[in-house]
């Protein structure tokens, strides 16, 4: 009997290394399984863990599949190698877990059992549509939005994959995301403030009052005004009609700018709870409000803006002080040309060793040069899924952040700065990544334990 690709590459996840798993993906992806194919598959296997899994973890699965479909078709085979290398780690490193927490082994399954149906439905029972997931992600959003991420991210590889098999597990991930941390207590709180606001936003959605909205400006406020100082600057721009879409490339340009500003000295501080990965997931959580934009109602969707400008703002603790922070490398001199090529190859060779500050110089003088953007995009987004650190989770941090950057350099053309968005997804990846095990660990958990200690919280309610 003739086993198919899709069959070894199947029998590879279920009792594979996370090479052999790459391998036969290689393979499934050379014997011709399309895009679809293939994201089908990693839709099916995800679909029992993905209520368990870490929200970043579950993105980066959507990610490198949506990125593996738009390369170019003699590289495609390796990217999906990630995508399934990847997965095999996530379902391993679960399973540990799953196995060390479970009840006994006489009354336990050999995988989780999937989540119950989800608890959005109409009066037959049936789950509700992608834009109801959507709607309902942005209202109730999580923790640092992971739930509404989470929702776009997941009907994006549903989409892809033609198969709704992802939906109740969707459903259980999302109502199960914690809402627990002061910021988004906080939220809950000051929407009544903007509910009146947002009544009457619907007649200016339409509108482009450019003349009247100078994007560095209000930036600023999103920045340096606090959480306060954020919502009233949206607030005030929704009320006097700025284009929807302006304003959300605005929080982008902002949440890229705050991780720009990243303090490294936090990452070394075992006292603080957060470190360089909550800055790239402010950036992530920003350009999924803005992608979300055109997919659920207007007044659904300015909930998020909301949520995510305020969000922006409580992470200022987690910059650099003034007198430490820097501008952007100046642009390296290139040779005046019309072969790119080259000029790419340099970009994406500093970025996959590391270097960060050659690869955005080299970017700047491309960018003078005014050489074209979309084979640098592409190759960019091949180059995003990279191995840029060990761990899974701070991996899968890497890969999501470097294709929301990519994803909103685009989005942003013709913004005088949008350079910057690349330049901090691209230096914070690159960035020493330290991470605690061993000794380091134990010694935590001991403090934990017998001093009852915990990391104090620089991202607050403010």
């Amino acid at each position: 009997m003739v086993i198919s690709p899709a069959q070894t590459l199947r029998s590879a996840l279920a009792t594979g290394s996370e090479e052999e798993v790459a391998a036969a993906a290689i393979l499934a992806a050379q014997a011709g399984l399309d895009d679809g194919h293939l994201a089908a598959i990693v839709a099916e296997q995800l679909a029992p863990w993905l209520p368990v899994l870490p929200p970043p973890v579950v993105w980066a699965l959507c990610d490198v599949p949506a990125l593996a479909s738009g390369v170019e078709a003699d590289r495609r085979a390796v990217l999906w190698a990630v995508a399934f290398g990847l997965l095999a780690e996530a379902q391993r490193s679960t399973q540990l877990r799953s196995q060390r927490d479970a009840q006994p082994q006489t009354q336990r399954d050999d995988q989780p059992k999937r989540p119950a149906a989800p608890t959005l439905a109409d009066d037959s029972g049936e789950s509700g549509s992608n834009s109801e997931w959507l709607a309902l992600s942005c209202l109730s959003p999580g923790d640092g939005a992971a739930a509404a991420v989470t929702a776009l991210k997941v009907l994006e590889l549903s989409d892809l994959a033609g198969t709704a098999v992802l939906l109740p597990a969707l459903g259980a991930a999302i109502a199960n995301y914690p809402q627990q941390l002061a910021y988004t207590r906080g939220h809950a709180e000051r929407r009544l403030d903007w509910q009146d606001s947002l009544a009457a936003a619907s007649g200016g959605r339409d509108q482009v009052n450019v003349r009247s909205f100078v994007e560095p400006k209000f930036r600023l406020h999103v920045l340096d005004g606090g959480c306060r100082g954020a919502l009233r600057a949206v607030q005030r721009g929704v009320e006097v009609g700025i284009a929807h879409e302006l304003l959300a490339q605005s929080v982008v340009m902002a949440a890229a700018d705050r991780l720009w500003r990243f303090d490294a000295q936090h990452d070394d501080d075992d006292s603080v709870a957060e470190g360089r990965g909550d800055a790239e997931l402010v950036l992530v959580a920003a350009s999924a409000m803005r992608q979300l934009r055109t997919r659920v109602p207007a007044q659904v969707w300015l909930q998020l803006l909301y949520f995510c400008s305020g969000l922006v703002a409580v992470h200022a603790p987690l910059d650099k002080p003034i007198a430490d922070r820097i501008d952007l490398p100046e642009p390296q001199a290139l040779p005046q040309s019309w072969d790119h090529g080259p000029e790419i190859a340099k970009i994406i060779a500093h970025l996959s060793a590391g270097r960060a500050t050659q690869a955005i110089a080299v970017l700047r003088g491309y960018f003078l040069l005014g050489l074209p953007e979309q084979p640098l995009c592409a190759l960019l987004r091949e180059a995003a899924v990279g191995d840029f650190r060990g761990r899974l989770l701070d991996q899968a941090r890497a890969i999501s952040c470097l294709r929301a950057a990519i994803d909103e350099f685009a989005a942003a053309a013709g913004h005088p700065q949008r350079e910057l968005i690349l330049a901090a997804a691209m230096a914070s990846v690159c960035a020493p990544n330290r991470p605690r095990h061993g000794a380091q660990q134990a010694q935590l958990a001991w403090q934990r334990a017998h001093l009852h200690w915990k990391q104090r919280r620089l991202v607050g309610d403010v």
